[in-house]
């Protein structure tokens, strides 16, 4: 008797031992595929426009710039940046970063001194013709392209262009956009350019006071 009572106590430890672990293989598995579009690495594009007559880099552009930047390397994404202004110039290469990495003082340098080929004319098509050569059929990232602008940049002309450009990016569904601190004469023509996008992954903020509230969104974009 006490020997069937232990081989019974044995049986049901055994029991309740393999429905627990069934249990959990159950749970990894559903959370590996429930979180799977989370597990891509992400990369921020981030552009400054150097418009105006100065064709300086405003100071509320640069103060975004380090707060996108900060927060890129607080959660270990990956960056890029380029300016933007006759040209569209990379200055600092894609890179994954690490927490508390700092700007390259060379970035700084770069976004503060004026180009000696001074001009009023910025082309943002360049720009975006760069992001759709590189990164509009790249599907192994989840891509947040952040054009920081004091809202003094000139998009015109450039109109038609960049929305062709922009319908092809949105091809891409792992790609989001933000138009940070645009001015407002601009808002209407430039959601019209970036229509293909929903606004799940557009973020448009209107002057430059809104710059560093558009930086704090930038995690949910794509996902709301």
């Amino acid at each position: 008797m006490k020997t069937a009572f232990i081989s019974s106590v044995f049986r049901l430890l055994f029991a309740s031992t393999t429905v627990i672990l069934y249990a959990i293989l159950v749970a990894g598995c559903s959370n590996s595929t429930s979180t799977g579009e989370e597990a891509k690495p992400v990369l921020n594009i981030i552009a400054l426009d150097r418009s105006g007559s100065t064709q300086h880099i405003r100071p509320e552009q640069v103060k975004a710039f380090r707060a996108a930047f900060n927060q890129a390397a607080k959660w270990g994404e990956e960056v890029t940046v380029y300016v933007v202004d006759r040209k569209a110039s990379c200055i600092f290469e894609k890179s994954p970063l690490k927490r508390g990495q700092k700007i390259p003082a060379s970035v700084i340098k770069e976004l503060e001194t004026p180009p000696s080929d001074r001009s009023t004319k910025t082309r943002p098509a360049l720009f975006w013709e760069k992001v759709a050569e590189e990164y509009a059929t790249k599907t192994d990232h989840k891509i947040r392209v952040v054009y920081l602008t004091d809202g003094g940049n000139d998009w015109y002309g450039e109109e038609k262009r960049v929305a062709e450009v922009a319908n092809e990016i949105a091809k891409n569904p792992n790609i989001s956009i933000a138009l940070l601190g645009l001015s407002s004469e601009l808002r209407d023509s430039v959601k019209e350019q970036f229509k293909a996008f929903d606004e799940s992954r557009l973020l448009i903020k209107i002057g430059a006071d809104e710059l560093r509230k558009g930086i704090a969104e930038l995690r949910s974009l794509g996902e709301r």
